[in-house]
């Protein structure tokens, strides 16, 4: 790395690393990840410099900070999706440990057992439908076009299926 680059760094630091973080800050409003992002983006521009010559390290430092900002927001977008705040606390108030007991760990495997002999009961249109509905995620309207009946046969066909289930479900519960 010629001379110049480590003096190019060391200016672009000290002249712009409050200023960076503060419009960080703005966008994302956590100072502690504000620095990190801009600690990050340092390091990044560092790395470029070694590789290549960076005509305009200020602009391309900049840059390489929004892109991270970018990178933040979609992290915090599929988390916000995967788990709410409000399901956590429920959960975590009821999970004492992350490991299950041997008694959940049979207790679940009957019960699926026991809910895969409802599915294996049901009249054979609406195991498919469910399967549809609940394993492919296929909405209604999908999955009244691939079988061939109205919307409203298959809602109720739903309807049968899931009381079917929540009935053997409280067979279980009650021998329990």
């Amino acid at each position: 790395m010629p001379r110049s680059r480590p003096l190019i760094l060391e200016t672009l630091f000290s002249g712009h690393r409050k200023k960076l973080i503060g419009r960080i800050q703005r966008s994302i409003g956590c100072r502690e990840t504000a620095e990190d992002i801009a600690h990050d983006s340092f390091e990044r521009l560092h790395k470029a410099m070694n590789e290549k010559e960076v005509l305009y390290p200020q602009a391309f430092l900049y840059q390489i900070a929004e892109n991270f900002i970018k990178d933040y927001f979609r992290r915090e977008k599929t988390r916000a999706i995967c788990i709410k705040p409000t399901d956590f606390d429920k959960i975590s108030d009821t999970i004492s440990s992350s490991e299950p007991t041997q008694d959940d760990v049979v207790a679940g495997r009957q019960m699926l057992r026991e809910i895969e002999t409802v599915i294996k009961a049901m009249p054979k249109r609406r195991r498919e439908i469910f399967i549809l509905k609940k394993v492919h995620k296929m909405r209604n309207r999908e999955i009244a076009k691939k079988v061939g009946i109205s919307e409203s046969a298959v809602e109720k066909n739903l309807r049968l299926a899931l009381l079917q289930c929540i009935e053997q479900k409280n067979k279980i519960d009650a021998e329990y």
